[in-house]
C-alpha cells in the first residue's frame, strides 16, 4: 500500500511540474523575444495568476530596499501601474480586445524578470550600502533594466501593431511614469 501511494504521489508531482512548466514556458519564450502576447490564451484565469505572481515578485524585489509594509504597497502599486498603463495605451489605440493577453504577457514576464533581478539588485544595493561600489553589480542591474525594456517593447509592439522601436519608446514611457510614481511615493533621499 505504501509503495502504491509513493508511486501515486510521484506521478502527481511529475504532472504538477509538467503543468507549471506548460504555464511558465510561454512567458520565458516571450522574455527571450521568441513568442508574442497573442500566443497566450485569452484567459482571465491565467491573467489572475500572472497578476498575483507579478505582485508577489514585485514585493520581494522592493523588499530589498523598503521595509515590509512599504514593499507590499510598492508591489501592489507596481502591478496597478502596469495594469492601468497597459489598459490606457490599448484603449487609446483601439485595441482594448487585446487587454487580457497583453497584460498577462506584461505581468508574467515582469514576474520572471523580477525573479532574476532580486539577487542582482540585492548584490548592487549591498555594495552601495557598504560603500564599496561594484561596477559589475551595477552593470548587471542596468542589463536587467534594459532586458525588461526590450521585453516590454516586444510585447507592446505586438499588442499595438507598431514597429519595435516605437514599442521600446512606449516601454520607456511606462518606465519613466513608474519611476516618477515610485520616486514620489517610496524613495526618499537621505
Amino acid at each position: 500500500m505504501i509503495q502504491t501511494n509513493n508511486v501515486t504521489c510521484s506521478s502527481m508531482a511529475s504532472r504538477t511540474v509538467s503543468e507549471i512548466q506548460a504555464i511558465v514556458r510561454p512567458f520565458v519564450e516571450i522574455c527571450l523575444l521568441k513568442r508574442a502576447p497573442q500566443d497566450l490564451p485569452d484567459s482571465t484565469f491565467l491573467l489572475a495568476i500572472m497578476l498575483v505572481a507579478h505582485t508577489i515578485t514585485s514585493i520581494l524585489l522592493n523588499a530589498v530596499v523598503l521595509d515590509g509594509w512599504n514593499a507590499m504597497l510598492a508591489g501592489v502599486t507596481d502591478t496597478l501601474l502596469v495594469s492601468i498603463l497597459t489598459a490606457s495605451v490599448l484603449y487609446l489605440h483601439s485595441f482594448s480586445a487585446r487587454f487580457v493577453q497583453t497584460l498577462s504577457a506584461m505581468t508574467g514576464t515582469g514576474a520572471i524578470i523580477s525573479l532574476v533581478a532580486i539577487p542582482l539588485f540585492s548584490w548592487d544595493v549591498g555594495a552601495q550600502q557598504s560603500e564599496s561600489a561594484n561596477p559589475v553589480a551595477a552593470l548587471l542591474v542596468f542589463g536587467i533594466v534594459a532586458w525588461s525594456l526590450a521585453v516590454s517593447g516586444h510585447i507592446l509592439r505586438h499588442a499595438l501593431s507598431i514597429p519595435y522601436l516605437l514599442g521600446i519608446l512606449v516601454a520607456v514611457a511606462f518606465y519613466g511614469i513608474s519611476y516618477t510614481v515610485f520616486g514620489s511615493l517610496f524613495w526618499v533621499e537621505s
